[in-house]
């Protein structure tokens, strides 16, 4: 009895044992398994929502400017602005902007009938029209006061308030970086250091950017004078600026600031011709802010990145005003990239030695006069 009683009490307590166990195990494998899960199920949750989000917000951008229109004109036939262009296109793709979306003025006759073009633009009604480089004449001169917000790489401080703010419909970016000036004229004293002190500028009189009172104290600095600051407003005038400067011995060099891009008669001049021609006759040391002075023949420059800035940065302005900002808050900008400059050819003609730390520190070295160069693209 004792002996049956123990046996019975020993195989209960066995299967309780065996039980408890099991319930054990299975509590502590089902609380695993449901962490893991409760786990990945966060964090799928988390990424599906993740590119849920993302995806709303891509479809968000694309729903909004689905139905936004872009002009681009390109104001001459120049390689380095068909390189402006195309980084415009791609800026504007980049917020998803469809080619579809954008209209391009660009051909000969575009450039040789400028009011047709405006006739296309009115007609069009884009949300912007971006004006490549975008001088202040032309076309641009044209839209002052339209309803169409205009969109420029140069000279955009003409329609600003003194905070840099649009007083037009007009925006854009600075014609040059505020210390261009300083780098160039430095530039020139190292490499051609002017035994009379005395400098001659042209510049076209249609653009008011560069007066004689921004452009002196860079100059001062170095105490050299500028004894002639001549504008000019057509192809003629050019020609016969820089046959005044480099027949004036007092003058040491001859600076650019923007020459004009049409004949006396309005018709459009050739513009590497003239620069060819400037550059020619001038036998003096000559510094530019832009590139493709020194690519027809200047000696230096402190000169604008035209694919990035002209395109790029002027369509990066563009963009935010797409995507819903005021045009009032689309505060004027420098030019972002500014690169050093020169033309080989022409320092061996002068007789000049360019120092080999800017020589090998340049963006460019141009070798000639019809812009072939070693340096970056």
């Amino acid at each position: 009895m004792y002996k049956t009683n123990l046996s019975k009490n020993l195989l209960v307590m066995f299967l309780i044992l065996i039980l408890a166990a099991s319930s054990i195990t299975s509590c502590s494998s089902g609380n695993k398994e449901e962490t893991i899960t409760e786990n990945k199920k966060v964090e799928n949750t988390s990424n599906e929502s993740s590119d849920e989000d993302t995806d709303k917000k891509d479809s968000e951008i694309t729903a909004d400017l689905s139905d936004k229109k872009v002009a681009i004109y390109v104001e001459m036939n120049d390689p380095e602005l068909k390189k402006s262009l195309k980084s415009s296109i791609e800026t504007y793709k980049s917020i998803g902007i469809k080619e579809e979306q954008i209209t391009i003025y660009n051909s000969e006759e575009d450039l040789k009938y400028p009011s047709k073009v405006l006739e296309k633009v009115n007609a069009l009604k884009p949300d912007v029209l971006q004006i490549i480089p975008g001088l202040p004449l032309g076309l641009r001169k044209d839209m002052i006061g339209s309803e169409i917000p205009v969109a420029v790489a140069i000279v955009a401080e003409i329609s600003c308030d003194k905070n840099g703010l649009p007083t037009e419909n007009i925006f854009g970016i600075r014609s040059y970086a505020k210390d261009m000036p300083g780098k160039l004229y430095n530039i020139l004293n190292t490499v051609a250091p002017p035994n009379g002190k005395k400098a001659g500028y042209i510049h076209m009189s249609k653009e008011k950017s560069i007066a004689p009172e921004i452009v002196e104290p860079f100059l001062n600095d170095l105490d050299i004078e500028l004894k002639e600051f001549i504008e000019v407003d057509d192809y003629e005038d050019s020609i016969a600026a820089s046959e005044k400067l480099q027949n004036d011995d007092e003058i040491d060099w001859v600076l650019f600031g923007s020459l004009p891009h049409s004949m006396k008669d309005g018709s459009p001049a050739n513009y590497e011709e003239l620069l060819q021609k400037v550059n020619k006759i001038i036998k003096k040391p000559t510094g530019a802010f832009f590139d493709r002075y020194v690519a027809s023949g200047a000696l230096c420059g402190a000169t604008i990145d035209v694919k990035e800035v002209f395109g790029a940065q002027a369509a990066e302005m563009a963009t935010e005003l797409l995507k819903g900002k005021d045009i009032k808050e689309l505060k004027i900008q420098d030019p972002k990239k500014v690169h050093i400059v020169f033309n080989k050819q022409t320092a061996d003609n002068l007789n000049i030695e360019i120092p080999e730390d800017l020589f090998t520190s340049a963006y460019r070295i141009y070798t000639d006069n019809k812009n072939n160069y070693i340096g970056k693209n």
